[in-house]
């Protein structure tokens, strides 16, 4: 049950974190589909996009973000992912709330079929969030990416790191 869950929230997020509007967070509200673009430029024709695959614990610190900001601070989380010859930085989809940050990251990746060769080069692929939160309190920072895993499915599994930030008033 706990794994169909994940996944249909997976595929929400994943739909919703697609769509290029912006909104700012006012309150009450929350912003929904904000996206930082890819710093190395829109996918290109041979490429796909796909869940970035967040770097592994031993490898690097998926996920950095502070453990106290001040109501209304603008704070950045870093977010590491990995790839290969084939990979590029690619962009992150933003769900926005009062206390809570839902971040979805994506790569570029041109090994998106059978038979591609891919430079055997391995890259750590990092990434800065921006991120304000508007109430006091714990608030919570998810990460949405894909790990890959010996018995795991061969393009990876949905994969959720999460960080908790005190907010201070």
């Amino acid at each position: 049950m706990r794994v169909f869950a994940a996944v249909a929230l997976f595929a929400a997020l994943t739909s919703c974190a697609s769509t290029s509007s912006q909104t700012g967070t006012t309150a009450g509200t929350t912003s929904v589909g904000t996206s930082v673009g890819p710093p190395e430029g829109p996918i290109r024709a041979e490429e796909s996009r796909v869940l970035g695959m967040l770097a592994e614990p031993a490898e690097a610190t998926p996920v950095l973000a502070p453990s106290s900001v001040r109501v209304g601070e603008r704070f950045m989380v870093t977010i590491t992912t990995t790839g290969s010859g084939c990979d590029r930085l690619g962009d992150s989809g933003i769900l926005m709330g009062e206390r809570d940050a839902t971040i979805m990251v994506y790569d570029f990746t041109s090994a998106n079929r059978p038979g591609v060769a891919c430079t055997m080069i391995f890259k750590m692929l990092k990434r800065e969030i921006p991120l304000t939160f508007t109430q006091p309190g714990e608030a919570v920072i998810r990460v949405w990416g894909r790990r890959s895993r010996p018995d795991g499915a061969p393009g990876g599994e949905p994969y959720i790191v999460e960080r908790r930030v005190e907010v201070g008033g």
